[in-house]
């Protein structure tokens, strides 16, 4: 089995008909898939994105040419839409094998300012973001623009770096943009930090309790 790497993606549009209109081809594509085998080519979220032509055919090579992992998108999380400021962002999470489909995002972005995807936007905004802790890597796509970095060396960058170094500057750049907190990563890298003291109060606790002190 592979490892799973965990999408967030946001699609920004800025009229409420197209945003809904979208929301229900994503909703009903998930209906098409959830009916079917799950065998290449059947219904399903990047092939939505990123459909396979006349003549192309879906399987191993071409997914990962096209997609960037070698099945479509599965285990998902959520699809909703909301409105703020007057964008209307459908978003949505699943998980891909082994890497972010991020050539998918690159297709989805010209359907949807094209409206070959079945309604059109020219200002459509995508935005991915992924991470992979088993492999530790985690990054970003949005509109073109990408970046991927461990996730362990920016939780120490941001650890040990002095906080006026260009270096962590850059990683906390990147941490906030991936809404990152520090707290997050401590528990990802240091899952022992603070054990100790939590086993220190509970012995006093324990103490307290047999001297008649406890509750």
């Amino acid at each position: 089995m592979p490892n799973w790497c965990e999408n967030t993606l946001y699609i920004d549009l800025l009229d409420k008909e197209t945003a809904e209109k979208l929301t229900k081809i994503i909703e009903d594509t998930l209906e098409k898939e959830a009916a079917s085998d799950g065998a290449y080519g059947d219904p399903g979220l990047l092939q939505l994105f990123a459909p396979f032509g006349e003549g192309e055919e879906s399987g191993y090579e071409s997914n990962i040419s096209k997609w960037g992992t070698k099945w479509d998108a599965c285990d998902i999380g959520y699809v909703e839409m909301n409105e703020h400021n007057g964008v209307y962002t459908i978003g949505m999470s699943f998980n891909t094998a082994w890497s972010p489909p991020e050539p998918a995002m690159d297709i989805l972005l010209s359907r949807l300012i094209s409206g070959e995807i079945g309604v059109k936007d020219e200002n459509a905004h995508v935005r991915l973001y992924y991470r992979e802790y088993g492999m530790d890597f985690c990054g970003y796509w949005e509109n073109g623009e990408q970046e991927c970095r461990s996730i362990c060396k920016t939780y120490y960058t941001l650890r040990e770096e002095d906080s006026e170094s260009d270096e962590f500057k850059s990683a906390k750049k990147f941490a906030d943009r991936m809404d990152f907190t520090f707290d997050e990563l401590s528990y990802i890298y240091d899952p022992d930090d603070g054990m100790e003291d939590d086993e220190d109060d509970s012995v006093e606790e324990d103490e307290e309790d047999e001297d008649g002190d406890g509750e």
